[in-house]
């Protein structure tokens, strides 16, 4: 339930919000929150080429003393790259 104000009327609804269906979902990944933002290790395979090259349009770095690529964590996990994030 929840409240919608008319100023000009000064009037006050009271609505309700019925469920319908009901289906399931997964929530999207907020990459400019603070932890998102912040920059992690992930590990890519030499033979992933097209994966390094989108990892390269998001701007991550190449570490090759590491031999990991440095990219935000919300990007990481955009692109479903959780499992590989070194050290979480």
């Amino acid at each position: 339930m929840r409240y919608i104000y008319d100023e000009e009327r000064g009037l006050r609804y009271k609505t309700v919000e019925l469920i319908e269906a009901q289906i399931a979902w997964q929530p999207t990944i907020d990459i400019q929150s603070k932890e998102n933002r912040r920059c992690v290790w992930v590990k890519v395979a030499y033979g992933e080429t097209a994966l390094r090259q989108e990892l390269r349009k998001v701007d991550a770095r190449w570490c090759p003393q590491r031999k990991l690529w440095q990219v935000e964590r919300g990007i990481a996990l955009a692109m479903g790259l959780a499992d590989r994030i070194n050290g979480e």
